[in-house]
């Protein structure tokens, strides 16, 4: 699906691809790694919207923030954080560190909350040592390099597409 979609390397292609499955048992491991990308916007956001087709529960986010995290039900759902935040502060970047396992809890508000799931995070352009380099997984996009082979499946194709994993998950768990 990948090769389809995106042009990258034989490593890279295989790192998405392991990385794209877990995220549908990433509520049976007991940790699940950052996906951290790095490289021009818009071959990032190119990925991150064929990240979207694949992924277990993808939710496509505009930045990143505590109140953001405390808004979404990560707990209830497990989703699939696919985050552009090319501005990331040492703080959140601490927090999503954190939520790589699960039972760290975050105080909100009145309660406290675990915000464990499979994330990926667009960190910008120029940045030479991502944030999240002990507990991430990084790509970097060429300028170039992901020109689309086709445009992005339809709506009904990416559904045929996310039954069939989810249909592997009832299988294998």
């Amino acid at each position: 699906f990948f090769q389809q979609h995106v042009m990258l390397s034989e490593k890279q292609y295989m790192l998405l691809n392991y990385w794209t499955l877990a995220s549908w048992f990433a509520d049976l491991l007991p940790f699940f790694p950052c996906l951290a990308i790095t490289g021009p916007a818009f071959s990032a956001d190119l990925l991150l919207r064929v990240l979207r087709c694949v992924c277990r529960r993808p939710v496509l986010l505009a930045g990143m923030s505590p109140a953001i995290l405390r808004a979404l039900p990560v707990n209830e759902l497990m989703p699939t954080l696919l985050i552009r935040e090319p501005q990331l502060s040492k703080r959140m970047a601490m927090l999503l560190e954190a939520s790589t396992r699960p039972g760290y809890l975050v105080a909100s508000g009145k309660d406290v909350r675990q915000f464990y799931c499979a994330k990926c995070i667009y960190l910008g352009e120029n940045v030479q040592q991502p944030m999240l380099r002990p507990s991430s997984v990084h790509i970097r996009v060429a300028g170039n390099g992901l020109t689309p082979a086709r445009s992005l499946p339809s709506s009904d194709v990416i559904q045929d597409l996310q039954n069939q994993l989810l249909y592997f998950r009832f299988l294998v768990h």
